[in-house]
């Protein structure tokens, strides 16, 4: 939400890629997602761009290790530093700045976060297939029904809490179905689920 409510030319690239592959009045399925390609850098870019456990889980090394020439003994509690692997530098475009573009461009290949956001190796979440999905379903649903923006003469700054978990301080924004035919799509999807 604050990402869309901050950056509305990326909004806007998103509704219309939604509005040329669905139609104006459905809501996205996961068959979609791979006919929606800025839509997916979107949900990636969020994920990268702000990554909500900014230190992952912590592990501890079952054997002897060694990192770049430190010797790591087994027992030793590890945390991976999620945030340095998505503020990696980058020679075209700046870690901090809200790109989803980044992940469209073949000339200058960026890390997926899908590759650390759900953990790593043998120790990867085992519902990360379901995790990206459900992301993707949520977000697309989101955009592909409302506008997100930032209250008129108001100013949106990204605040986050710093802690474990990493996520934004409450702000406020307006979210407004798209026209009235979508805002009676979201009803009637409303109404089907409360049955």
């Amino acid at each position: 939400m604050m990402a869309m409510a901050l950056h509305p030319d990326k909004q806007r690239a998103g509704h219309e890629e939604l509005d040329r592959v669905l139609g104006r009045l459905r809501l996205p399925v996961i068959a979609d997602r791979s006919s929606l390609p800025y839509v997916d850098a979107l949900i990636k870019e969020t994920m990268r761009w702000h990554p909500a456990l900014p230190l992952g889980i912590a592990r501890c090394t079952a054997e002897d290790d060694s990192y770049n020439g430190y010797f790591i003994p087994k027992g030793t509690i590890v945390m991976p530093n999620v945030w340095a692997t998505a503020f990696a530098p980058n020679n075209k475009y700046p870690p901090k700045d809200f790109i989803p573009e980044r992940y469209l461009d073949t000339s200058c290949p960026e890390l997926d976060p899908s590759a650390w956001a759900f953990g790593f190796g043998r120790r990867v979440c085992p519902g990360k297939a379901l995790g990206e999905n459900s992301v993707f379903i949520l977000i697309a649903s989101i955009l592909a029904s409302f506008d997100i923006a930032v209250r008129p003469g108001e100013i949106l700054e990204p605040d986050f809490e710093l802690n474990l978990v990493s996520y934004p301080k409450p702000f406020a924004c307006n979210i407004t179905p798209r026209s009235p035919e979508h805002g009676e799509m979201v009803a009637s999807r409303a109404s089907q689920c409360q049955s």
